[in-house]
């Protein structure tokens, strides 16, 4: 939606009466409850580009009352730390650390540029999309049948991307090691525009090329 198009009256409808709060913080708490939940950071960009971090919640009701109030034009999900983000001033650095999070692939359309002849840039159509309908495909089974991953969430990025979050233990689990390893693994594609040479593929080839 261009931003001249924008309408508080209804994203202040939406957020009273269509968020899906109930179905979003029971899938962000898994089996650890309002005690897991409340250590999870949120965090909401407001409509004149104010960042604001460490918001947490204890359920639903809590999470509706505070974006009714507020507004945000955008959240963004983070992390699960060791102590809840609502207590970070009270603990030492130390203390506050990172103990979970999704494991979160992100597919553009930008990213087929090079390849793609019917639009450009921000442009999408249905002919271009189905680079995307190819690259979950190849991603939903390399993360099934490779890597064992069986809780995969596909989001429409809202833009001309989609989202892939792993919710599953050991994928939330992973360090930042493991988690360059994986998306290594999946990589053909490397360099920048500048690079001469963008695709590299290493042997012994994956099945699926």
């Amino acid at each position: 939606m261009p931003q001249e198009d924008f309408s508080a009256e209804l994203l202040q409808l939406y957020y009273d009466r269509l968020f899906p709060y109930q179905q979003i913080t029971q899938w962000l708490s898994y089996d650890g409850g309002e005690e897991f939940l409340f250590r999870r950071e949120l965090s909401y960009t407001l409509e004149n580009d104010t960042y604001i971090r460490y918001k947490a919640f204890h359920n639903a009701e809590e999470l509706k009352a505070s974006m009714s109030k507020t507004l945000p034009f955008k959240i963004d999900i983070g992390a699960v730390f060791s102590v809840s983000p609502a207590d970070k001033g009270k603990v030492s650095a130390a203390d506050f650390t990172p103990e979970q999070r999704e494991l979160v692939f992100d597919i553009d359309l930008t990213d087929y540029d090079d390849i793609r002849t019917c639009c450009e840039g921000a442009a999408i159509c249905n002919r271009c999309w189905q680079f995307m309908v190819a690259a979950v495909e190849v991603l939903n089974a390399a993360l099934r049948e490779d890597f064992g991953f069986e809780n995969l969430l596909w989001v429409y990025s809202g833009r001309r991307g989609i989202h892939c979050w792993v919710s599953d233990e050991q994928a939330r689990a992973l360090e930042n090691e493991a988690r360059s390893a994986v998306v290594g693994y999946l990589s053909l594609v490397e360099g920048n525009e500048n690079s001469a040479r963008k695709v590299k593929l290493r042997e012994p080839l994956h099945p699926s090329l």
